[in-house]
């Protein structure tokens, strides 16, 4: 099974150098005590994480083992706190070693979501007063773990954000905040998962410099506004595309769940922006969009579907 993993998705050198700057290394020693001091002590961890984590990432990169332990949890704690020696050959090239760790503390991060999301369905979903005292708490730390991490690497300088189980690159410390990380929130209910999947798509695609960023930003956004059109029973069967679902959201006989000043807008979104990127050009130019253009669309998006969600 291939796992898809920061190391292979951002192929590309990110570091060039053969040393590892001081804040980087202390920025991996912090992440190992979130993981390993205020996680794994305070709350029954099943050594399986680490093994799934440990697992997928070797499979990934092609190693039997990622390094010397003898249980799976030992291999994953020294490889996050072990120091960048030059002259070691495992350790490889700069950009191999932090890769390598930003990778793990991915997969560690996603396999802890994981399990206190799998302690809903526990007995069917049928909670026990203690096992929903256990996720409640368990939840509260992670939540408090992933936003010292996030702000670690604000700290460190390094533009990433952890969300979802996935680290991704966040350029802009206000936006990070005010923006991303409440939008990145909501999208952990499951009705927004395609919400989720599109607009991890597009940071990546922006990220790799591939195609179609902002196409990717505009489906995560039109899926917001099918869903809660159809929550609030607009849904007529008759819509034909983004435009008669926004018209169920601005209509005076739905309540105006949104303002005719906002349909507006949203509109000229869809079709200045979405529309070209979303049909075949023929023989006109392809429609391309720049770094900072995509950016801007894809912070947008997430504006507005926070915006739309977070309304009663």
């Amino acid at each position: 099974m291939i796992n898809d993993v920061f190391y292979t998705r951002y192929n590309h050198p990110l570091f060039y150098g053969g040393n590892i700057p001081p804040q980087v290394q202390i920025l991996f020693t912090q992440a190992g005590h979130i993981i390993f001091e205020d996680i794994c002590k305070g709350y029954k961890i099943p050594i399986d994480i680490f093994t799934k984590s440990h697992k997928k990432l070797a499979r990934e990169i092609g190693l039997v083992s990622l390094g010397p332990g003898s249980t799976d949890d030992e291999i994953c704690g020294l490889l996050i706190f072990e120091r960048y020696n030059l002259w070691n050959d495992r350790h490889g090239e700069g950009d191999y070693f932090i890769k390598l760790r930003i990778s793990l503390i991915e997969l560690i991060f996603r396999e802890l979501e994981s399990f206190a999301e799998s302690m809903q369905t526990q007995k069917k979903g049928l909670f026990s007063p203690t096992n929903i005292a256990a996720y409640t708490s368990l939840s509260a730390a992670l939540s408090s773990a992933i936003s010292e991490l996030n702000s670690r690497f604000r700290t460190c300088g390094f533009p990433l954000h952890y969300h979802n189980g996935y680290i991704q690159f966040s350029n802009d410390q206000v936006i990070a905040q005010e923006i991303e990380e409440p939008f990145w929130a909501l999208l952990k209910d499951q009705k927004w998962k395609n919400v989720d999947i599109d607009m991890k798509e597009a940071i990546h695609r922006r990220d790799i410099k591939g195609r179609d960023a902002a196409l990717y930003a505009f489906k995560a956004l039109e899926s917001t506004i099918k869903i809660i059109s159809d929550e609030k029973g607009f849904t007529s069967g008759k819509e034909k595309g983004a435009a008669s679902y926004i018209d169920n959201l601005v209509s005076k006989s739905n309540g105006r769940f949104i303002d005719v000043w906002e349909a507006n807008l949203l509109k000229m979104l869809f079709s200045e922006l979405r529309n070209p990127h979303g049909h075949g050009p023929g023989a006109e130019e392809m429609p391309q969009l720049t770094q900072e253009q995509e950016t801007f669309v894809i912070e947008s998006a997430m504006t507005w579907v926070k915006s739309l969600i977070t309304r009663k």
